[in-house]
């Protein structure tokens, strides 16, 4: 068997072995999450929506729809050809992540599973711990992921050394947000043990129907719904996030948004979509640039061509933010979104909660 000599294999195959190798890597974890607090147990599938909800939304084979993370063969597809279609996955594998050991995942959210959100104090915890648990685990994978990149032994003819330069530089921003990630879990676990909230403020809105679209996430806003920046320009060290949640309980749909009242940001952000009379196209939309999230086969049936075409848009953004070096990619994109008045959801709100 010839020797491998790996100057003479294509750059292109490189990317793709690394891809692959990545994917496995941010997948990994052999820790449950309370394993600081002594637990020895290795995690599940957690799922960040449960299962329950996912199955109102699913098609009569127990699907739904999502953008999954693409493998090299689709990366080349969206730079190339800006086609990212979304995949069917079912509701037992939607949404997981391997964050928490069984009796850890059912006794903390045994209150937003099985129980109406009112929501109380644990149910508060629960739907901002999930959240903040599944970007806690993804993004220390992606951090193994970026060493990954840095230490590969690429062709030398073939080093893109641009490339690994951004890729340093976002690393760098990464270190923040797990610093931050990795306090407000330890924090959090200690709340969850004396019985009070994780957040100050929380805006809880009771839906007429189960929403099409469900997600569970951390947000960091740079910008309002009106299209309006809120950085100036400037990345805060004390990255701060907005905890938002829209799913069914055991009632019917309903959004739930957590957050620090101390953050400017989030509260500009948050004030801009109560002032919208709570515009669901526009909040939906942000949501869709900057989260994952999962949604109903038969929504996106009905929806139109151009429809579709916005919302490819949306899943994209973040691949051409790192294509393109970028950071302006999704507000770009929204920036469109605004002119052409498309209306994805109609949901309507008949109770609201506010405790700011």
């Amino acid at each position: 068997m010839a020797k491998f000599h790996k100057d003479k294999v294509p750059i292109s195959a490189h990317y793709s072995i690394m891809a692959k190798d990545i994917q496995k890597i941010v997948n990994k974890n052999e820790c449950c999450l309370f394993a600081e607090a002594g637990c020895v147990d290795k995690p599940i599938k957690s799922h960040s929506i449960q299962e329950s909800s996912l199955r109102t939304i699913s098609d009569s084979t127990n699907h739904v729809y999502s953008f999954k993370s693409p493998k090299y063969e689709d990366l080349q597809k969206i730079y190339n050809d800006a086609i990212y279609h979304p995949k069917k996955v079912g509701v037992a594998d939607a949404t997981v992540f391997h964050g928490f050991c069984s009796s850890h995942d059912t006794e903390l959210f045994y209150c937003v599973e099985n129980e109406e959100i009112e929501p109380n104090i644990s149910q508060l915890n629960a739907l901002y711990f999930r959240p903040m648990a599944r970007s806690l685990h993804f993004n220390n994978g992606l951090k193994k992921g970026i060493e990954h990149i840095t230490e590969y032994d690429y062709p030398e003819s073939q080093k893109p050394q641009e490339s690994l330069l951004y890729i340093a530089e976002q690393n760098k921003y990464l270190d923040n947000v797990l610093a931050q990630m990795s306090f407000d879990k330890t924090m959090l676990a200690k709340q969850i043990l004396s019985s009070s909230a994780s957040k100050d403020s929380y805006l809880f809105l009771r839906l007429k129907n189960i929403p099409d679209v469900m997600l569970s996430t951390l947000l960091a806003p740079t910008f309002d719904l009106d299209g309006v920046e809120l950085l100036n320009g400037n990345i805060p060290q004390d990255i701060q996030h907005l905890s938002v949640t829209i799913s069914s309980d055991i009632v019917g749909g309903y959004a739930i948004l957590q957050w620090s009242k101390k953050d400017q940001f989030i509260n500009s952000f948050v004030d801009s979509f109560i002032k919208s009379n709570y515009d669901w196209n526009k909040f939906v939309a942000y949501l869709m640039i900057f989260t994952d999230f999962v949604f109903s086969p038969d929504w996106w049936d009905n929806l139109n061509e151009v429809s579709h075409e916005i919302i490819m848009h949306f899943a994209m953004a973040p691949h051409f933010t790192c294509l393109r070096q970028d950071i302006f990619v999704g507000f770009k994109v929204y920036k469109h979104f605004l002119k052409k008045s498309i209306e994805f959801v109609d949901w309507e709100v008949v109770e609201q909660k506010l405790n700011v």
